[in-house]
């Protein structure tokens, strides 16, 4: 098996290759196309969760942002519950659908039942709300069409279209980037930071200097504006730091002393350079944080350390409008509705829920025989675009689990979005594989015909 490939003969004219790509790109055009008329069209099935309120009523701060009021008590008390990105972009729509600060609702109230919240004005209205949810529903859209690009520069269009199909169908994703939150634009720059990763990792392979700085400010850009989505975009700069330190390491093994010095140091630096940047898009995010950066920082964590136990005691029907559910059955629920992976909304639909563990698995085995088949092929940059992938796979599990309670941290994308890429490389890389050995098998019967008819 050779792991990456396009799927291309090179004996084929540059015509029928043409024509073979644009076929392919406009079947991911297509998938793109079902699956963004679908999440618009199911919006309103989603049922109203507490959190939208507050994302929504935390849009105050795009409106004292515009009118030059960094002084305003909301910097200190709202702005420390999670970062402003997503706020912004729905203070925006606000913006442009005529409401104002005095016309949006208050930040959502957990101590305090729906029907009282929307009593009081702390629920947005039915036309904000739609339209606050059809930007992050655009975001989820987007999110699915970089994930393509990530499995398609990986294994080729067989996995890009899976995992678009395996991301766009799903439940739990459905119902978290439909609602007017951070889910959708999170993973939409968690994954555009992954595609930037892979073409950092090329311009290090191939030590091209220019390209690795001007990638490594890119992918410091996608990591600050994915961690400015939501904290646990934080993942992606574990990610960075992983994947420069498995480029210095490798530097470090290069027999000559002189050459080595001389390759750890472009990985390294342009390393910095990106977290560098990724910092500053953190602290420009606010006043909260612009103005005191370590102290803000560190209260937006104790914040929201206080508030995520808050959010765990109060986990009731105020949250989910019209399931009033306990903790305990909440907490099944998400387990069992979410599916760990992401194919677990075919495996539903096929009726065969074994299907959504074993295709992970399966997964999993093929990117080890792709990295054990490009190690003894020496194709170094083969090895360290797996290697990257699992460093990511690490990056957007381990803060989950490691920081969040065990039972509400199934709640989070970021390890549905490890998984998907993996699912997807799995179904890639094996039907790659299948599909080369029929094709080199005609290839060999047909030679040997040709020689039979000499």
């Amino acid at each position: 098996m050779a792991p990456f490939r396009r799927g291309y003969d090179s004996q084929m004219p540059r015509s029928s290759v043409a024509l073979k790509q644009y076929a392919q790109f406009a079947a991911g055009g297509l998938v793109l196309f079902a699956i963004g008329v679908y999440h618009l069209a199911t919006i309103n099935r989603t049922p109203f969760w507490g959190d939208e309120g507050g994302w929504v009523g935390r849009s105050a701060g795009w409106y004292l942002l515009i009118e030059g009021n960094f002084d305003d008590p909301f910097w200190s008390t709202h702005a420390i519950d999670q970062p402003m990105l997503p706020s912004y972009a729905f203070g925006i729509v606000g913006t442009l659908s005529g409401y104002g600060r005095s016309t949006i609702n208050k930040v959502y109230d957990y101590g305090k039942t729906y029907e009282r919240n929307r009593q009081e004005g702390y629920v947005p209205d039915d036309v904000l709300l739609w339209r606050c949810r059809a930007v992050s529903t655009v975001f989820g859209v987007l999110a699915c069409a970089v994930a393509m690009g990530v499995v398609w520069r990986l294994t080729g269009p067989v996995g890009g279209l899976a995992v678009g199909v395996l991301v766009g169908i799903n439940p739990h994703f459905m119902r978290m980037t439909h609602r007017a939150m951070s889910e959708g634009l999170v993973s939409f720059w968690l994954l555009v930071t992954w595609f930037v990763s892979l073409l950092f990792v090329e311009a290090l392979t191939h030590r091209k200097a220019r390209q690795a700085w001007r990638r490594a400010v890119l992918l410091g850009l996608a990591a600050g504006l994915g961690t400015i989505s939501k904290l646990t975009g934080v993942a992606a700069f574990f990610a960075v730091v992983g994947i420069g330190l498995v480029h210095v390491l490798q530097a470090k093994r290069t027999p000559s002393a002189k050459r080595r010095k001389g390759r750890w140091r472009l990985p390294a630096k342009t390393t910095a350079v990106a977290i560098g940047v990724g910092c500053l898009v953190f602290l420009a995010q606010s006043p909260t944080t612009w103005r005191s950066p370590l102290g803000g920082t560190y209260r937006m964590l104790q914040w929201r350390k206080r508030v995520a136990e808050t959010q765990r005691t109060h986990l009731t029907e105020h949250l989910v409008h019209g399931h009033a559910d306990r903790v305990e059955t909440f907490t099944a629920r998400v387990w069992h509705d979410m599916g760990t992976f992401a194919a677990w909304g075919v495996s539903k639909r096929l009726r065969m829920p074994w299907l959504d563990g074993w295709l992970f698995i399966w997964g999993l085995l093929w990117l080890l025989l792709a990295q054990r088949r490009a190690r003894i092929a020496e194709d170094v940059l083969r090895w360290r675009q797996i290697i990257a992938v699992w460093i990511w796979m690490l990056a957007l599990n381990l803060p989950v689990l490691l920081l969040m309670p065990a039972d509400v941290s199934s709640y989070y994308l970021s390890p549905f979005i490890a998984s998907a890429v993996v699912q997807a490389m799995g179904l890639g890389l094996s039907l790659q594989y299948l599909i080369g050995r029929l094709a080199s098998r005609r290839r060999r019967s047909r030679v040997e015909e040709e020689q039979q008819a000499v």
